[in-house]
């Protein structure tokens, strides 16, 4: 693959040579291009390798962490695309890898290890420094999202240990939410044992996904419990979208399980902005305290209106 500077100054992480090219030309004539195909594992957790800043200059690569020892079942926790990077922390420590990296699709990365790092420091600080500064720009970023992401789960344990009723705790847990990743249109649905149908349980501020909509999703996720995203709803022809405001563009749909079994979805719409890998981490965690939590007070609430309705009878 033929990568000229022009196409490496594009890259954010080099936006700092933009009027020092010469300075990204001695950086790079002094890093490796490599290829990976689809599958092919770049880095092994747990791995001392000697350490390398990855650059994805095309394709898309998956980070992973092991999440049981014993049959080393790892969790996806994030998907890297074309000129984001990965593997800085170790240009600064010796320790070993912290996650596993895989190729999602034939890719081609620059590589600048440790010791061309090293290197630059000694012999030109300068070019050292730029690197260094736009790497710690970065790292600052993805520490104010873990930071607020902590935050937001914190808030969900509260809120699960003081709600008093399925209402309460869904009307909180979604308006954090909404206001943490900026959601226009906000439901939780669940499904009620007594009227066996579909509830809409709560929605921010009057705002919620279409009842229609709602039902359409909640199918797909009994057929596949797995998170969906959409891009642009509008865009998908398989979606029931009658009377869906302009400003639902973008939407995610979380179901909440129990043994496996789907009983309701947290649904998230907003408008424009696709949801990252980290704010659908975010959510899926999030789901998963609630669930639980959305369960035991659904059971609750229907145990009581069915007392009251046999005292009724009587």
């Amino acid at each position: 693959m033929q990568i000229t500077l022009r196409d490496i100054l594009k890259i954010p992480v080099f936006h700092a040579f933009e009027e020092f090219p010469h300075k990204l030309a001695s950086l790079i004539s002094n890093a490796k291009v490599e290829h990976f195909s689809d599958g092919d594992v770049i880095i092994n957790e747990g791995d001392d390798d000697g350490g390398a800043l990855y650059v994805v200059i095309s394709g898309s690569v998956m980070i992973a962490k092991i999440i049981d020892e014993e049959s080393k079942r790892a969790k996806p926790l994030a998907t890297l695309h074309s000129h984001e990077y990965f593997g800085e922390m170790s240009l600064f420590d010796n320790a070993p890898r912290s996650a596993s990296v895989i190729a999602q699709e034939e890719c081609y990365l620059i590589k600048i290890s440790r010791e061309v790092f090293q290197d630059l420091v000694l012999t030109d600080i300068e070019v050292a420094s730029r690197l260094l500064f736009s790497v710690i720009n970065v790292i600052s970023g993805r520490l104010r999202k873990t930071n607020m992401e902590l935050v937001v789960l914190y808030d969900t344990g509260k809120i699960i240990s003081q709600s008093a009723s399925l209402v309460s705790l869904s009307d909180q847990i979604l308006n954090r939410l909404c206001n943490t990743l900026n959601i226009s249109h906000g439901s939780f649905v669940v499904f009620n044992e007594l009227s066996g149908s579909y509830e809409q349980v709560i929605s921010n501020d009057g705002n919620g996904i279409d009842y229609t909509l709602s039902l359409d999703l909640i199918a797909k996720l009994e057929k596949n419990p797995e998170i969906i995203c959409y891009q642009d709803i509008f865009k998908e022809p398989d979606l029931i979208k009658e009377d869906i405001p302009e400003e639902m563009t973008v939407l995610m749909a979380v179901p909440l399980t129990k043994n496996n079994k789907v009983y309701g979805a947290l649904l998230l719409a907003r408008k424009e902005i696709v949801f990252s890998d980290a704010d659908v981490n975010l959510v899926s965690g999030v789901c998963i305290q609630v669930s639980s939590a959305v369960e035991n007070a659904r059971n609750r609430e229907e145990a009581e209106a069915m007392a009251k309705y046999k005292r009724r009878r009587v």
